[in-house]
């Protein structure tokens, strides 16, 4: 079947629906947006108002299951947006106050086959979380524990670059998200399951909606430690992990600079103000390692991680250098230098994993 065939099969399923709020039909009511197709992967959004999200969540899962009756091998994925109105300001007042109301229901992720859950966050990008999240998974894994990495990051998902994997995801047979195996870890992206050159434009609500099916959609198996490698900031996706989501500590990821040192006081200050403990700081980049005459040089500034994290009162974890063997490892989806007990970088790693149990341990 072409791609042309598939498109006209599924507005053919989609044409005997209609909009629940307005009664009209489905494809002519602008409802959906960002409909893509690529070989099996199949996603859209339902554009919807912030106070109807709990009207169309079941709309939205009828779609998915009639949909994967007509496709049983295509990977599905229907999201809630809500582009409008823009502000809340521009509703009559009945709207405003159910969007108040359907806003402060906060429904938490029942999750107890996730024994800790642990977010691994930096105020800035590029200070290089996602492999640091990436290499306290495989250690933790190496240490006996059963681990799954989530990746967060919505819009700039890195998980399938630094896996070497590449979507579509399975399903199981009662519909659940089959999580990929990567050197023993359970590991789950959005880039798993939207095609890969498809932007992901989303509003608050729908990274909201994202955020939640990545958790309940997906069968996760019972793990010791689930590392979720959020997107940098203070946005949404940490809101929403904050009151719905049982989160057992987070790490902070940051650089020496002090524009990164910066961002990564306000993510400290942003989860003790949301009550999650802060299991430590990690400092990335610290040092540059020559991989020819292994001499460590300091390109940055030196100590500013360790004792901004003395002063704020939170553990200090450790340092990783800024090495060719860690970067090469994250973007060829090959750490091996896990493997090699000679390692310093694998040392490193190790050591920072040890001082995370601890610390875990404590809280």
């Amino acid at each position: 079947m072409t791609k042309n065939n598939t498109i006209d099969e599924i507005r053919n399923i989609l044409e005997n629906y209609k909009d629940p709020k307005s009664k009209r039909p489905l494809l002519k009511s602008g409802l959906i947006e960002s409909l893509a197709l690529d070989k099996n992967r199949l996603s859209f959004a339902l554009n919807v108002l912030p106070q109807d999200i709990a009207l169309y969540e079941p709309f939205r899962k009828n779609l998915e299951e009639a949909l994967h009756s007509k496709f049983p091998s295509f990977n599905i994925f229907v999201a809630l947006t809500a582009h409008r109105p823009s502000s809340l300001s521009e509703q009559p007042p009945s709207e405003r106050q159910q969007t108040k109301q359907s806003t402060d229901k906060k429904e938490s992720y029942d999750l107890p086959h996730l024994k800790n859950i642990i977010a691994i966050a930096s105020g800035k990008g590029g200070v290089g979380k996602s492999m640091i999240a990436m290499n306290l998974a495989l250690v933790l894994r190496k240490s006996g524990f059963k681990v799954g990495l989530l990746d967060l990051d919505i819009y700039g998902p890195s998980l399938p670059l630094m896996t070497g994997l590449e979507g579509p995801a399975t399903m199981t047979p009662d519909k659940k998200i089959k999580p990929f195996l990567f050197k023993g870890l359970s590991v789950m992206s959005m880039g798993f399951l939207v095609p890969a050159r498809s932007p992901i434009i989303w509003r608050g609500p729908m990274i909201q909606s994202g955020v939640r099916q990545l958790f309940i959609d997906v069968d996760w198996p019972e793990l010791d430690y689930l590392l979720l490698d959020l997107p940098p900031g203070t946005g949404d996706t940490q809101l929403t992990l904050a009151q719905k989501c049982p989160l057992s500590a987070a790490v902070i990821v940051s650089t020496p600079q002090d524009l990164a040192l910066a961002d990564a006081l306000k993510g400290i200050a942003m989860f003790e103000k949301l009550k999650i403990p802060i299991a430590g700081l990690i400092e990335n980049m610290a040092s540059y390692i020559c991989p020819h005459c292994h001499e460590e040089s300091h390109p940055f500034t030196r100590g500013k991680p360790q004792e901004e994290a003395e002063r704020s009162e939170i553990p200090f974890l450790g340092s990783v250098p800024l090495s060719a063997t860690i970067l090469q490892a994250a973007d060829q989806g090959n750490p091996a230098f896990l493997e090699d007990p000679q390692s310093m970088e694998r040392n490193v790693f190790f050591k920072i994993t040890q001082r995370l149990l601890e610390n875990l341990d404590q809280k």
